[in-house]
């Protein structure tokens, strides 16, 4: 959208409200994923806050040539992956402080079939986890969703068919039990 586009081109004019109104934008989307995709639940302010600080280090980085959604999307994802490897947030001692007072997020106590919901999605692989939430969380379109991960769209339904149809057996097992 080019109005969201104009955002991030203003806050690299130096207009700072500009970055907020981004982080209004996109604050829930990128909390969404990472509070689903990452097992840690307790990594997930601080990757929520990096993510944000990507966003305004590699901000005259962005070219336009997908949306804004999507760049922001890919950076969450970038983000999301090295947690998960550890390449971030392993050595907290070297790193600096990070900002506590940028945002917070009330998060209500998830009822019982969220909480197995989430445990299903935490027991798939990384990529269809990623392709389920990204399209089925967070109603992010199959295009787009190639644009973010780099893949191709037979790859990202085959990516989405199999999440779902593998969270759809754990759950249903679960059920029997």
């Amino acid at each position: 959208m080019e109005s969201e586009s104009k955002l991030l081109g203003e806050y690299i004019g130096g207009e700072k409200d500009s970055f907020i109104k981004i982080l209004e934008l996109y604050q829930e989307t990128v909390y969404t994923f990472l509070y689903l995709s990452l097992p840690n639940k307790l990594l997930v302010p601080k990757a929520f806050q990096e993510v944000f600080r990507l966003i305004s280090i590699r901000a005259p980085e962005f070219k336009g040539k997908t949306s804004l959604r999507c760049w922001i999307l890919q950076i969450t994802t970038q983000v999301g992956h090295e947690i998960k490897k550890k390449k971030l947030f392993s050595r907290e001692k070297n790193r600096a402080p990070v900002n506590s007072q940028l945002i917070t997020v009330d998060e209500a106590e998830p009822e019982e079939e969220f909480k197995e919901i989430v445990k299903a999605l935490n027991l798939l692989k990384s990529d269809q986890k990623t392709v389920v939430i990204l399209h089925d969380n967070l109603a992010i379109p199959i295009l787009e969703i190639a644009q973010i991960l780099k893949l191709s769209m037979n790859s990202v339904l085959l990516l989405l068919h199999r999440g779902r149809r593998n969270g759809a057996q754990t759950l249903s097992r679960w059920k029997k039990t």
